[in-house]
Order: C-alpha cells, then sequence, then structure tokens
C-alpha cells in the first residue's frame, strides 16, 4: 500500500528531505514528515515511524504538549526491518491514546508489534474510527493520516469552511475528498 523507507538511525523520519519516493504507488515517511513538520509546521506532529520504533517516552507522555491537543505521531504498521504497509495516526493524549486508522483494521491482528507497544503505555487504547474511510485497494493512508493530523490540529487550523464529510458506504469516493479536505485546510489556515 505505501512505500517506507526508513531511516535507520531514529525509527523515525527526523528531517529526512526526500519529496516523495513512490515504490508501488504509496507515498513514503519522508514526504508525510516533510509536509507536516517542514511545511506545513504542525505543532502537535512528532514524527512517522515504524511499529517497533515509537519512542516510549513518547507513548508515555502526561503533559498535553502542542497547547494542549496532545502529540500526533504517523506509524507505518510494519516493521522497521520490512517493507511498508499501511499508515495510521495517533493521537496520544494524557490518559490514552486514539488511534485514527482509515482501514479500521484490528491491530492485534494486522500488526501485533504496534499492538504490543501500545499496551506498554498502560494507556486506555481508543479508535477515533466507527468505520473505514478507504479501500483495501486504496494507497491513500498516508493522506488520511495527513488530514487527521491537520484536524487534530484545532488550534493551528481552526478554519474548517469548506470541508466535505466523507462517505460511510462508498469508500471509493473518499480518497478524492480526502485530498480536498487537506487543500481545503491548508488554503484556509497557512498564510
Amino acid at each position: 500500500m505505501v512505500s517506507a523507507k526508513r531511516d535507520s538511525s531514529s525509527g523515525g523520519s527526523g528531517g529526512r528531505d526526500e519529496e516523495e519516493e513512490k515504490e508501488g504507488g504509496g507515498i513514503s515517511n519522508g514526504y508525510i514528515y516533510n509536509m507536516l513538520k517542514k511545511r506545513l509546521k504542525v505543532r502537535i506532529f512528532e514524527d512517522v515511524f515504524s511499529a517497533d520504533t515509537i519512542p516510549a517516552s513518547l507513548l508515555q507522555q502526561r503533559g498535553g504538549g502542542g497547547g494542549g491537543g496532545g502529540k500526533v505521531c504517523i506509524v507505518n504498521l510494519s516493521k522497521a526491518d520490512d517493507a511498508g504497509t499501511h499508515f495510521i495516526a495517533l493521537h496520544i493524549l494524557p490518559e490514552k491514546i486514539v488511534i485514527y486508522d482509515s482501514l479500521h483494521l484490528n491491530l492485534n491482528l494486522f500488526s501485533p508489534a504496534l499492538w504490543k507497544h501500545l499496551k506498554r503505555s498502560k494507556k486506555s487504547l481508543v479508535s477515533g474510527m466507527k468505520y473505514p474511510l478507504q479501500t483495501v485497494q486504496s494507497q491513500f493512508c498516508g493522506f488520511y493520516c495527513i488530514y487527521f493530523t491537520l484536524y487534530l490540529a484545532k488550534r493551528q487550523f481552526a478554519n474548517r469552511q469548506g470541508l466535505v464529510n466523507f462517505y460511510k458506504q462508498e469508500c471509493e469516493e473518499n480518497d478524492s475528498i480526502v485530498i480536498k479536505n487537506i487543500r481545503t485546510l491548508i488554503k484556509r489556515n497557512v498564510k
């Protein structure tokens, strides 16, 4: 589903300069990192990680961070030494971790390494999704994560005028909606 070339030094994308790597159609860790951290300077965004490289200190943090909005990281369900598969967003709050997965997968089955890592935080794990937004054929999971991050950065991206609701049934249409919504949030909130 995605290209997830890793930075072996820290497990995260940590300042990589590549704009986009397309191997099989998806977007890379570096593209997501550059978009959220460097170009848009999203204050609540931390980094992009592999399932087994999220720092325990990030998952266990209790402070509000980002102006009271917690922290967001994007995680590939694969381990660092495996090919990338699927991106999800984690909203890390003082007492819980909210999981935003556009495919609405059971993480315990699809990424046991990530599930084990999250359980060690001793926080409540909650799904931020009621139903899937994308089809399994879609390669837009990274774009959904960018959207989730911008949407969660409510103080920085406060103008929500013009956002389009996602379809519950016709998930194929949601890929174009997520791109429109990202553009709308950027256009209305970034000067």
